[in-house]
């Protein structure tokens, strides 16, 4: 008897080339639809993680069946790609292709037979219409129909359970991938950690933008406390930039006049101040007294401001040569 259930099918080492029955409860969702219709697949490639099975399509065994001779076999011009374990459990028994005798043997080997609904027995029921004199005759199952109805009712709701089991699995695999990627097979308890550890050594070193500490000596700390140093090294390359646990501070890196990576804190706010100020520069600080409003080093108009103060000592000095020579020319005429 074929297994219905979800993974109770045994694990097969499937080869290529191999033929084997489809255990279609344990189809995923993004299963195409005529596949489970199919009751027979061939393993056509195979690796490490995939398996590619081929199938015929739905016109290659309607022209199968079309042909008068029945010995032959309808070409597998359809393809599904599906994880390793998953082939495994789709892929439950090996089958070797029979000698056909006839068309119907061709259509029972490689398509998956509907279910049989038992015949009712039916009731005659005499129905006369309250607006007319004529009789309805109306036919009712017996006893057993309401039987039938709540098998059926029962199996439709064991399928949509499946289904429902099914997309909550997917979804959650793929929430967990998503995650791998972003923090590379790391927990988010694990880099949220690390990032404390970090920023308790950049406060205890006061590690500022005029006192900033070199990655090295950075990483040595940090290494006591977070032994897994792939995760370190990503935390080094991912926090610049990012607002800090404390909520308060930002962390941020840049390279010295010889490339040595420097790491420091700054406020959180510093950045919202440079696009307010109109600075460009990303590790601009506002220098000792400055005010919102206020020219600063990396501001648009900062060049214009210091050519009129070119222009001004300019006009200063030329303001100077001219009184001086003014005051020769009096003294001059004083003597004469």
């Amino acid at each position: 008897m074929v297994p219905t259930t979800r993974g109770r099918a045994t694990k097969l080492n499937v080869a290529v080339g191999g033929f084997y029955k489809i255990l279609h409860a344990n189809l995923p969702p993004r299963t195409p639809p005529w596949l489970r219709s199919v009751s027979i697949a061939m393993v056509s490639e195979k690796s490490k993680l995939k398996v590619t099975i081929s199938f015929p399509s739905k016109e290659s065994i309607e022209s199968c069946l079309d042909q008068e001779r029945p010995g032959s076999n309808p070409k597998l011009d359809m393809c599904f790609i599906m994880g390793l374990k998953l082939a495994q459990r789709v892929l439950f028994r090996e089958v070797k292709i029979p000698h056909f005798g006839n068309l119907e043997e061709v259509k029972d080997f490689w398509l998956v037979r509907a279910p049989l609904i038992p015949k009712l027995e039916l009731e005659e029921v005499s129905v006369k219409s309250p607006c007319s004199s004529s009789t309805t005759t109306m036919k009712f199952g017996g006893g057993r129909l309401e039987e039938k109805v709540e098998e059926v009712e029962k199996q439709v709701i064991k399928v949509e359970n499946v289904v429902k089991a099914e997309i909550v699995s997917e979804e959650a695999t793929t929430e967990d991938l998503h995650k791998a990627k972003k923090y590379k097979w790391w927990s988010n308890e694990s880099f949220e950690a690390g990032k404390r550890v970090i920023l308790n050594i950049l406060k205890e070193k006061e590690a500022a933008a005029e006192n900033p500490i070199y990655r090295a000596a950075l990483r040595k700390e940090a290494q006591k406390e977070i032994g897994n140093t792939g995760l370190l090294d990503h935390l080094l390359k991912d926090i610049p930039g990012k607002i800090a646990p404390d909520g308060t501070s930002r962390f941020q890196r840049c390279y010295n006049a010889d490339g040595v990576i420097m790491y420091w804190l700054e406020s959180a706010d510093l950045v919202d101040v440079r696009k307010k100020a109109g600075v460009a520069d990303p590790f601009w600080i506002p220098p000792p007294g400055w005010k919102q409003g206020a020219c600063s080093a990396g501001c648009p108009c900062a060049k214009e401001v210091e050519l009129l103060r070119e222009e001004l000592s300019k006009v200063k000095r030329d303001l100077e040569e001219t009184q001086k020579q003014l005051n020769e020319v009096c003294a001059g005429d004083m003597r004469r």
